[in-house]
């Protein structure tokens, strides 16, 4: 144990030297009453002398000082690290935001749209620019807030006179007002300009890893713009109408900002605050070693208020009994209260190196003690934690159920848990549980990570129910099956019956008939002899009528192959004496004439050759005569 503060010790020699005074001073009747008098005159109805009193007067201030003094124990070191993100706010001041498309204008609603954002903002540095054609710094990057808003109030049109709107100067010039800055961040609040293409800009900013969050101050029907004289501003003799640039939304979705159109309402202002928060990531600005101690300085102060309460009371002699046990309860019962939320403090630690060690059980008892106690949400959460990391996903659940969120981080947190909880425990049941949890963690805050496990649990889903309809199907099969196997069975028993039947009749039918056919079956056999004489007979005749038939059909073959071959042998001279006179008839030589000949009588039908004139022309001019 020590005291953080002892310099209050200095105090005690001056408490002594005062009590002293009051102890050894005698009062005022003393000089005109004798003592015995004085014995006389006293009514002593009360236990407590004025020394006694005194000495506890004395106590109480000295326990005091002590508690002054701030006595405490358990000294722990702890790392604190402030965090902050930095955010350049750009205000378009071209001429096309004097347009009313909003009341009064473009660029009174863009003001106030800023003024209602930086308000909003709790630990982030800011910075304000304008920009037209060139981009010019209004205020750089600071905490004060209030110094912004006033220079940001001060900033209208009339103060730079350029024409047009270059989004390309303006990301430059953010570059080098955020170039001490390792996080960059740049919120532009603009009608979009004229441009169509904005990927020369798409492009720097990914470059010098610029973030760009877009507020969009127009709308698509758009309105004219009015000039100091009032009249409205012309082109060729008409009036120009300046209307919302959607293509600027691309310079804040691809270099991973946000693109939002303003609304009348501050929703749009808090859902870009919402949407910066989470896109842009915050840099530690500075970070701090703190000591946390347990306090104890309320036990002598409790001690103090005691022994004042009894100084200022008065007892009788025969209530000493009551004012002994009051000191008793006081003494004893409080601090024992007090030490219990001692222990209770103690025990937070011990459930939360638990879980550092990765002892998840103990830790969820003793924050789940905690929590029962105290009825702490925190406590119950952590406890539902630690259940999860044990894999008591019922209980996990459970718990989770009960957790009242204090906040929307809370909240989140609560349903994307409990959607894990139910996620792991397999059922159709679970499975939706899930799901509407996903959805209603999803509703507070937009998180890939819900996103994934939210498709991952519907997949599931599907995948179950497709698996119980196989299942149903199969049942229906065997089940059908089963009946047309009892359906058989039962068949078989009544054929089997009939048969029986059948047989017994069959059996008799046979003892006749066989006495029939002993008496017949003499006769048959003579009969039989003589059909297959007969038979033997006819299939003599047939065969030589056959060998008949094949005969002359030989000769039919042969006698019609002759005269094919014939015809064939007068086709071949034809077609020679053809040849011979279409060759006589061209202008070729003698020799050449016999060469073809010879070629032609050799294979006269497998070569065709095609014989030129000499009048006709050539195709191919290097081709050779022959």
């Amino acid at each position: 144990m020590k005291f953080l503060h002892p310099e209050f010790f200095i105090m005690l020699p001056f408490i002594f030297i005062l009590f002293y005074l009051l102890f050894t001073d005698k009062k005022v009747l003393n000089h005109y009453f004798s003592e015995e008098m004085l014995e006389k005159l006293r009514v002593n109805a009360n236990v407590l002398t004025a020394n006694a009193r005194n000495a506890l007067y004395m106590f109480a201030f000295i326990l005091m000082v002590i508690a002054l003094a701030q006595p405490v124990m358990n000294g722990q070191k702890i790392k604190v690290q402030a965090k902050s993100s930095e955010i350049m706010i750009a205000l378009d001041i071209s001429d096309s935001m004097k347009a009313e498309d909003f009341y009064p204008s473009r660029i009174e609603l863009a003001k106030m749209k800023i003024l209602d954002f930086i308000s909003n903002l709790e630990s982030q540095r800011v910075g304000v620019s304008a920009f037209a054609k060139n981009a010019y710094l209004v205020s750089p990057l600071s905490f004060d807030h209030k110094a912004v808003n006033y220079l940001l109030k001060q900033l209208k049109p009339s103060s730079i006179t350029e024409k047009g709107t270059d989004f390309l100067t303006l990301l430059q010039s953010a570059n080098e007002f955020l170039k001490d800055s390792e996080l960059k961040n740049l919120f532009i609040v603009t009608d979009g300009g004229d441009d169509k293409d904005f990927s020369k800009e798409i492009a720097f900013a990914k470059d010098k890893g610029i973030k760009v969050f877009i507020l969009a101050v127009a709308t698509s029907k758009g309105a004219p713009v009015k000039i100091e004289n009032g009249e409205f501003l012309k082109q060729n003799g008409k009036i120009l109408i300046s209307k919302l640039n959607e293509n600027i939304s691309d310079l804040a979705t691809k270099t991973g900002g946000t693109y939002i159109e303003a609304s009348i309402s501050n929703l749009d202002v808090k859902t870009m605050l919402k949407e910066i928060n989470t896109k842009a990531e915050k840099k530690t600005l500075d970070e701090e070693e703190m000591v946390s101690y347990t306090q104890l300085f309320y036990m002598p102060l409790a001690l103090a208020l005691l022994f004042i309460l009894i100084a200022l009371s008065s007892f009788r002699k025969d209530r000493s009994v009551e004012v002994v046990s009051l000191a008793f309860v006081l003494l004893f019962i409080a601090p024992l209260k007090s030490e219990a939320s001692l222990l209770d403090f103690k025990l937070l630690d011990e459930a939360k190196s638990s879980y550092n060690n990765k002892d998840f059980n103990k830790s969820s008892s003793l924050y789940k003690d905690y929590a029962i106690r105290h009825k702490d949400t925190n406590a119950l959460y952590n406890s539902a934690v630690g259940s999860y990391k044990m894999k008591d996903y019922n209980t996990s659940a459970s718990m989770f159920e009960k957790v009242i969120p204090s906040d929307d981080e809370m909240k989140f947190n609560k349903n994307y848990n409990l959607g894990n909880a139910y996620a792991s425990m397999p059922s159709e049941k679970n499975f939706k549980k899930a799901i509407g949890s996903y959805e209603k963690a999803l509703k507070v805050k937009d998180d890939q990570d819900a996103k994934d496990n939210l498709e991952e649990v519907k997949k599931a889903l599907e995948h179950l129910k497709k698996q119980k309809q196989k299942q149903k199907k199969k049942n229906d099969k065997q089940k059908n099956k089963d009946k047309k196997n009892k359906d058989q069975k039962n068949q078989k028993n009544k054929d089997n019956k009939s048969d029986q039947k059948k047989d017994k009749k069959d059996s008799k039918d046979k003892k006749k008939s066989e006495d029939k056919n002993e008496k017949g079956s003499k006769k048959s056999e003579n009969k039989e002899k003589q059909n297959k004489d007969k038979k033997e007979d006819k299939k003599s005749q047939n065969s030589k009528d056959e060998e008949k038939k094949k005969k002359d059909k030989e000769k039919l073959k042969s006698q019609k192959s002759s005269k094919e071959k014939k015809e064939k042998d007068k086709e071949k001279q034809k077609q020679q004496e053809a040849s011979h006179s279409e060759l006589k008839k061209t202008s070729m030589s003698e020799k050449e004439f016999k060469k073809w000949q010879k070629r032609l009588e050799k294979n006269p039908v497998s070569h065709i050759y095609k014989l030129n004139n000499k009048n006709a022309k050539r195709e191919d001019s290097n081709e050779k005569p022959w």
